[in-house]
């Protein structure tokens, strides 16, 4: 009904945020998604921790290794799209497009000898997510950890400088000797444990993560070898990445 009555607002402003509790249901999403009504729109697609899942729900295992596959069935739709000029689905660039325009567009020097926590944010700055009884915390993802202050007593500096030392602490311990650390966008909401923020958390999400990107190096060089016109090279230039 949005879409009929303001199209324009509704081409414009009006994003997806998808979250995955089944991974191996990533097909049926993408065929959802895919329908006209969804073709201008952005999306947001995020995995849901195991930690958070029911294992008597399903077999984790199982379901993990089925959506491998499909996972990667659409990476070939996504690449043979850019190649032959066609239009992606904002699913698919939702599932694609940051990690492997993150590719194109690294630094191709030697790492540093230090090197900023590529994917932090500075707590407050940009975003705050208010909860219903008026607390501040860092953003939506996160949810109910690290406390920045409230409406009552208004933001507190202190508190979100210790929220981000306490991330920076977790990512130094275990991101400076990973292969994977110049292209991981890892933040705060990927360090999440029950209730707080943690080494384990994130030591969790690392795989996904380091998944994610072996995926996107994957459709870097498919495109590399087989897009003889370099058309992923206008494609990626256009990309506009939220800072």
């Amino acid at each position: 009904e949005l879409a009929d009555k303001h199209p324009e607002y509704y081409s414009r402003r009006v994003g997806f945020s998808v979250t995955v509790t089944d991974p191996s249901k990533i097909l049926e999403l993408h065929a959802f998604f895919s329908q006209p009504i969804f073709r201008n729109n952005p999306f947001s697609i995020r995995l849901v921790q195991e930690m958070f899942l029911k294992e008597d729900i399903f077999n984790l295992e199982e379901k993990i290794a089925e959506s491998t596959e499909k996972i990667r069935q659409l990476a070939k739709i996504y690449a043979d799209n850019i190649i032959h000029g066609k239009e992606n689905s904002g699913f698919l660039r939702g599932l694609f497009d940051a990690i492997i325009h993150s590719i194109f567009s690294r630094s191709a020097s030697e790492l540093p000898s230090e090197l900023y926590p590529k994917g932090m944010c500075r707590p407050g700055i940009r975003k705050l997510f208010v909860d219903t009884d008026g607390i501040y915390f860092m953003c939506e993802k996160v949810g109910r950890r690290l406390k920045l202050g409230s409406v009552f007593e208004g933001f507190n500096p202190q508190k979100a400088v210790h929220a981000y030392n306490r991330y920076a602490a977790i990512k130094a311990l275990l991101c400076e000797p990973c292969w994977a650390v110049r292209l991981c966008d890892s933040c705060a909401a990927s360090a999440k444990s029950v209730d707080d923020i943690s080494i384990e958390g994130q030591r969790q999400m690392c795989d996904n993560l380091k998944g994610k990107i072996i995926q996107g190096l994957s459709i870097y060089s498919y495109l590399l070898r087989n897009d003889k016109e370099k058309r992923y090279a206008d494609y990626y230039s256009q990309i506009k990445m939220e800072g």
